[in-house]
């Protein structure tokens, strides 16, 4: 038992170590240049390695060589059995409204190996319109819940005829990657 223990203390801290000393900028420009091959990019930013994750703010979001929007804050935090990235402060420009709302207060993303096939979706729509998700990794299907009840006004936006409506200011979205 005494051997288990030891060996088991001995992964975790080799797994912190590498975790700690992984080149994690690196890990942040190769997610960039993945995203680019879909014609998005991001830039004007200043990345930073946080001890076991990366930092990035004030990115600019361009899709096809236009500019579609700016992204205040990214936070990764990386840490194999649960991974999280945040986004803070997302505004989208306007000729790009009809298709996202315009402002992200905040969206998260989490990772966890207690649910491997899936990621799950937080975040906050303009002021106080939570949202919250799945992604499935294997069937590749994205599912939001957005509840627009406490921002009526928000209902008469454009991107809204994009949700399906069911009822009391509370819309999902569905779609297949």
């Amino acid at each position: 038992m005494k051997r288990v223990l030891l060996f088991l203390s001995y992964f975790l801290l080799f797994l912190a170590f590498f975790i700690y000393f992984i080149p994690k900028v690196n890990l942040y420009y190769q997610v960039e240049n993945i995203i680019k091959k879909r014609d998005f990019i991001i830039s004007n930013e200043r990345v930073k390695e946080t001890m076991f994750g990366i930092e990035m703010e004030n990115g600019q979001i361009h899709y096809r060589g236009i500019h579609i929007g700016e992204l205040n804050r990214l936070k990764a935090l990386l840490l194999g059995a649960y991974n999280e990235v945040s986004l803070r402060n997302l505004s989208i420009t306007d000729d790009f409204a009809a298709y996202f709302p315009k402002k992200v207060k905040s969206l998260s993303l989490y990772y966890s190996i207690i649910h491997p096939a899936t990621i799950q979706i937080k975040g906050i729509v303009n002021k106080k319109s939570p949202v919250r998700g799945t992604f499935g990794i294997k069937n590749k299907k994205l599912h939001l819940v957005i509840d627009l009840s406490k921002e009526p006004r928000l209902q008469k936006e454009a991107w809204i005829h994009q949700l399906k409506n069911i009822g009391k200011g509370v819309y999902t979205y569905e779609t297949n990657f």
